[in-house]
This record gives structure tokens, sequence and C-alpha cells, in this order.
């Protein structure tokens, strides 16, 4: 008897290890393989930086400092972590430096000096670098007095590929950190580069982007999770290794080990993971043992018992059989509770993937019709209707918006939750942003004949650094609840510095609306919360606008707080930080921006790849209004024979399309023409608006993204982009307003 329990005992253990064992070696692959696609994503974005910027010299080769900035300030917004900087080096004979130093002083650098270091007959000597408040110490740098620096570059110049160097100290403010070159050479026009010899010869220097080690393994370890540590090594020559990062792989006890390698452009980097020690009670190190334990436990009893009663063998060989019955209950219901475990770990993994997906896909089939109400809507009231036509076009047009504005409200509230929602700091002018918000609720206020007001303090600074659009999204809430819950008299909002801490801003919304009985206050900024249920029949909303603005000003490090009288009105306050900009460089980078906002569209040819029929319809007209000749396909595969038989300046894709998608066409593109000044623009039209859909968009090699519903503003603005961020042929230069 004993010998049998003991036997079902070890077999349990057995089974339960083995499939705890299989589930969470498939999450441990998981995990890792999210930490390399990371990876892979920023060193593709670093790469078509330097490809871009080899576009502007060869198109422009006289660029002057000016052009320089404006392209890195255009392809900043796409950038991935880890780029700090693009420049350019020329490659200059060692006796012309001081008539290159000469040059560089009259494009207004009067200070400019190049290193002179070494013996070397040519200097490659660093005359183009942005931004130049992160990188002036690499002004004037001559790149081939390091070793490993020289090395990269010619790598570069004999092989017309990008070169990614060895880890290096690089230059950034007065000092170094460690970081890497990737460098990819220029030549000459018209030289022929087509062997090693020549590529030498018709060399003038390279495009090259500064990366920051730092900055581009941020935010990996979340990536990977809590439960994985891996570290990053560096392989060099006489196969020794280097390591760049470590999350703590020595002291990761778990069961799980992974290598991989990555080859980067000319260096090969090691990746090595390991699970950390298991913390669940279901996890491998635990739950089998746990299994065997109680096994045993019950098979010695049952033993005991055994020999305790030999004065009754009769009586014994029935509670033996009756222990037996139980234990191999026991075993059964613990290995049910294994296969229950491993399906809630199953579970676990997928739920977020499964979210994610869910959410992807309602917001797909939700966006498409819509497009075609949204898109019709507004080429319907640009032409010519009777009033009542126009009324009721115009219904349809604000009954459309407020459904997308709960869309848009339902999508951000997941993203906050899963904390996959980031913001985007950059400067911008405080008094325009909120002055912006109130415009959208000005017609509103006045047809309720309400007083909506602006008070900015003098002490206020004018330029800041944040998130403009999460900033306004905020405001937008606060204040179109003013005016929602106010009848009569006034709604002002105020703008002012927090006493005592420089970088702390405060926005007060006041109204003089139905108030907020003192029961309701707790629950004001709960998810799907009204103040009751008449509230929500009178003047609707999902109950999502105040939770949002809650989480976004606390992402701003800030936080929001409420006064209310019932009757009299309502006090909203929120603090966030907003530090002043005091830097000409940013200034001039925000007034780049908003002329380049307001910039004119040139005409064009375009291709427009949509399957369905209604929101090709609706991009077609809206196109052909803005003055651009249009040829449409209704699949990818017929994208890509058009973009054989004819060339065209910008190509606009659906993400989804049956058989070949856009994603298709768009990675077809590219590995049919690498250089991006060859190939059309392309921008990713979809009705996906999730976090990751705009990235996946860009690794496929698209240049732009629009989320349907499409609006003739929206795609008027890409179009202008199109023309603006990047230099490629294009039937007219653009026209700054």
């Amino acid at each position: 008897m004993f010998a049998a329990c003991l036997l079902l005992t070890v077999a349990s253990w057995q089974i339960v290890a083995r499939q705890v064992h299989r589930a969470e070696g498939g999450v441990f692959q998981q995990r890792s393989d999210r930490v390399l696609t990371t990876m892979r994503g920023r060193l593709a974005s670093a790469k078509q930086a330097v490809y871009g910027a080899r576009a502007l010299v060869y198109t422009q080769p006289d660029a002057t400092p000016a052009d320089w900035r404006r392209y890195v300030d255009a392809v900043a917004p796409f950038l991935n972590d880890g780029v700090v900087g693009l420049g350019r080096v020329e490659r200059i004979p060692r006796a012309d430096i001081e008539a290159l130093e000469a040059r560089i002083r009259r494009e207004g650098s009067t200070t400019f000096r190049v290193e002179r270091a070494g013996l070397n007959p040519f200097l490659y000597v660093v005359t183009r670098i942005e931004p130049v408040a992160r990188n002036r110490g690499a002004f004037g740098l001559d790149v081939g007095s390091g070793i490993t620096r020289r090395s990269a570059a010619e790598r570069a110049m004999v092989t017309d590929q990008a070169a990614l160097s060895r880890r290096i100290q690089v230059i950034e403010g007065e000092g170094d950190v460690p970081g890497f070159l990737l460098f990819l050479p220029v030549y000459g026009p018209g030289r022929p580069a087509s062997t090693a010899e020549e590529r030498t010869a018709a060399l003038t220097g390279w495009v090259y982007a500064s990366i920051r080690v730092d900055e581009l393994t941020q935010g990996l370890v979340e990536a990977g999770g809590p439960d994985i540590a891996f570290a990053i090594r560096e392989a060099e020559q006489a196969g020794e290794v280097r390591t760049l990062f470590d999350s703590g792989v020595a002291d990761a006890r778990g069961t799980f080990q992974r290598r991989a390698t990555l080859d980067v452009d000319g260096q090969r980097w090691q990746f090595e993971f390991r699970a950390r020690q298991a913390r669940d009670l279901l996890d491998a190190e635990i739950l089998p043992p746990l299994v065997l334990g109680a096994g045993l436990v019950a098979s010695l009893l049952a033993g005991l018992l055994g020999l305790v009663m030999t004065d009754g063998r009769a009586k014994a060989e029935a509670l033996a059989e009756v222990m037996t019955a139980r234990l191999v209950v026991t075993n059964e219901e613990l290995e049910r509770s294994a296969v229950h475990a491993r399906a809630l770990a199953a579970e676990a993994t997928q739920a977020s993937q499964a979210k994610s997906q869910f959410l992807a896909m309602m917001s797909h089939e939700i966006r498409t019709p819509m497009n075609g109400v949204v898109g019709m809507t507004s080429l319907l009231l640009e032409s010519p209707l009777t009033p009542e036509q126009r009324d009721c076009a115009e219904t349809i047009r604000v009954s459309g918006d407020a459904l997308l504005a709960i869309i848009d409200d339902i999508l951000d509230f997941s993203k906050i939750e899963s904390g996959h929602l980031d913001l985007v700091a950059a400067p911008f002018v405080l008094r325009e942003v909120v002055q912006g918000a109130l415009a959208i609720l000005a017609a509103r206020a006045r047809e309720k004949g309400i007083d909506l007001r602006l008070v900015v303090a003098d002490d206020v600074p004018t330029l800041v650094e944040g998130d403009a659009n999460r900033l306004r999204q905020v405001l937008i809430n606060l204040a179109g609840n003013a005016v929602k819950f106010t009848d009569r008299g006034q709604v002002v909002v105020a703008v002012d510095r927090v006493p005592g801490a420089d970088s702390l801003l405060s926005f007060e919304v006041r109204d003089t609306g139905i108030g907020i009985p003192a029961d309701a206050l707790p629950r004001l900024f709960q998810p799907f919360s009204q103040v009751d249920a008449s509230t929500a029949r009178r003047f609707g909303g999902t109950g999502l606008g105040l939770a949002i603005s809650r989480r976004l000003v606390e992402l701003m490090e800030g936080e929001i707080s409420v006064t209310s009288t019932p009757g009299e009105g309502s006090v909203f306050q929120c603090v966030v930080c907003l530090p002043a900009v005091v830097d000409d460089m940013a200034e001039r980078s925000c007034a780049a921006v908003t002329r380049g906002a307001n910039a004119t569209l040139v005409r064009g040819r375009a291709l427009l790849a949509e399957d369905n029929a209604v929101n090709r319809k609706v991009a077609l007209m809206m196109l052909r209004r803005l003055g651009w000749e249009v040829d449409t396909t209704v699949d990818g595969r017929e994208a890509i024979d058009a973009l054989a038989r004819r060339d065209y300046d910008v190509v606009l894709l659906d993400i989804q399309m049956p058989e070949v998608d856009g994603f298709d066409v768009a990675r077809h593109v590219v590995a049919r023409e690498p250089d991006p000044t060859r190939r059309p623009w392309m921008i990713a039209v979809t009705a996906n608006a999730l976090l990751g859909d705009r990235e996946a968009c860009l690794a496929a090699g698209m240049d732009d993204f629009v989320a349907k519903p499409i609006k003739a503003a929206t795609l008027a603005e890409a179009l202008a982009r199109a023309v603006r961020e990047r230099p490629r042929r294009v039937a007219a230069p653009p026209v700054d307003a």
C-alpha cells in the first residue's frame, strides 16, 4: 500500500513539474523576444535618420547650418530613444584645414577650430552637428584621431553601408558619456563607386548619428518585465566581450536561460537572459515540491497507520483501502489544481495581448464606418446647401464628433490603465495652447450665453516644456464640463505660478454652474462615475473625462482638486510641472514648428490604396479638392503593380487590406528602393489608433500616420509634412506661411 501511494505521488510530482516548467518557458521566451524587438526598432530608427541625412547632403550639397537644423528638427519626432545628435563629417587634406576653418567661420561659427591631433594626411572633421546644445564639444572634432571611430568610418567608406563603431566615449555637452557612432558614407556626385578603391577615391565625408548607451537601453527592463534579468555584451576581437548593459544577470537564480546574437551594422551584440528566482506559489520551483511533499506526508501517514493496527489485519486493510482511495482522490485534485494553475498562467500571459487586440479590433471596426460618416459630412458642408440641409448635415457632424470623443476617451483610459501611455515633452507656447483649448469651446459658450474668459498672470513664462497635446486635453475636459453644467454667468480659466516653485503652474477653472454635492466629491474622479443618474440623462457623457484628466495630471508630476457649492458653482484646480524654456534654440525650433504647421501644400501625384469603397470615395474627393492628381487601388497587390508602372510623390496606404496589406506594400517599396530620396513618401491611413500602431507603421518603412476618420485639415497637414519634413522630389518647394 505504502509503495503504491509513493508511486502515485512521484508520478503526480513529475507531471506537475513538466507542465508548469513548459508554461513558464513560454512566458520567458515571449518576454525576451520583446526586449530584442524593442532594441531592433530603436536601431532601425537611428539608421533611417542617417539615410535621410545623406539624402539631404546629396540633394542640397551646399546646405547651410540652418538647413541642417531644420532637417534634424523635422525628423526628431520620429526618432526612438538613444539618438542624441545627427552630424556631418568632411574628409579634408591636412593642408586644406585653414581654408575649411575660414569657410565655417564665414557661415557664422566665428570660434570654429579644427582639432589637429596625430599625423594622418586626411582629417575627418565634424562640420555640422545638431542639436548644438547637447553636442557642442563635437563641433570641429577630428573623428579620425581615434582608432575606434576611424575604423568604423573607413569600414563604411569601403562597403558603402552603414557602420556602427564599438562602444566609445561620445562627446555630449562639455563631457563624455558611453555610446556609439553610426556612420554612412557620402560620395562625390558623378564619381564611380563600384569597388572599394573607387569608393575611397570618391569619398567626400560621412553623415553620422551619435547614440548614448544609457538612453538606447532606457525602458528595456520594463519591456522584459520584472521576472527576467538580461545583459547586453559587445563582442570584441580575440573572442573577448564587453558589457554594455546589465540588469542583474548574476543575481538571477531562475531556471530558464537564453542567449541571442544581434548583428548591428558590423558589430555583434550578445544578449543573455535569465529568469529571476521564483516568487509565486504556482511557480515551477515551488508547486512541484509542494505536490511531492504533500504526497510523501500522506504516504507516510498511511504506512504508520498500517504498522500501528497490526492487531486487526482486516480492519487495517479496510482502513488502508480507504486511505489509499483518499490519497488517489488527493492526487487527482492536486493534478486538477495543477491543470487549473497552468490555465490561469496562460490566461495571465495572454490577458494583456488579448485586451490590446480587442481594443485595436473595436477601434478599427468603429472608426472605419465613422470615416465615411464624418468625411462625407465634411465634404457635404463644403457644398451649396439650403439652411435646412446645412442644419441637418451639421447635426450629423456634431453627433459624429461626439461619438469619436467617446471612443477616444475609452481608448485613452485603457492605455492609462495598462501603463502604456507616455508623455512627449517638447517646448511650446503656453498661451497658444490654452487659447486653442478655449477656442474649441467658444461656440458652445456663445450658444448658452456664457462669458468664457482667460486670465494669465504676468509672471507666467511664455515658453514651457511639456506635452502640449495632453495639457490641452485636460483643459478641454475641465473647461468643457464647466460650460456644460453652467446655464448662466461665466466660466473663467486662470493660469498662474505656484509660489516658491518655479516649475509648477496652476490652472484654475471656475464656473457659476449647478455645483456638486459634498457627498459626490469623493467619487468624482472615479471611472464611469457621474454625480447621479439624472445628471447623465440630462447632460450625457461617459464619466471618463475627469478620470482621464486626473491620470494625465499625475503623469505630469502634478495633482488635481475640486471645491464646489451646490447652486453657486465649482472650482477645479490642477497643478502640473511645466519648466520654463529660456534656450534661444528651443524658441527658434518652436517657431519653426508653428511656421511648418501653416505651410501651403503643393500639388502632386498620389496613389490611394483602400479596400473599403466608402473610405476610398471620401479620401479621393478630399485629395482632389486639395488639387492632387490621384490613382486608386482596392488592395495591396494592385498598389504594388501601380507603383511599378508609374512614379508617385505620395502613397496613402490602408493597413488592413485583403491578400497584401499596407505593411507588406511598405516593406516591398523599401526593399525595392532603400534610398529615401528615390521612393515616394508613404502615409499610413488606418482605423487602428492604439499605442504601438504608429510605431509599427514607421518600423515597416512608412513616413507618417493618419488615423481615421480622416478630416480634410488633417489630410492637408499630412500632405504638407510630406513636402516639408525631408528633402525628396516634389512638384515645387514648400511655401512658408
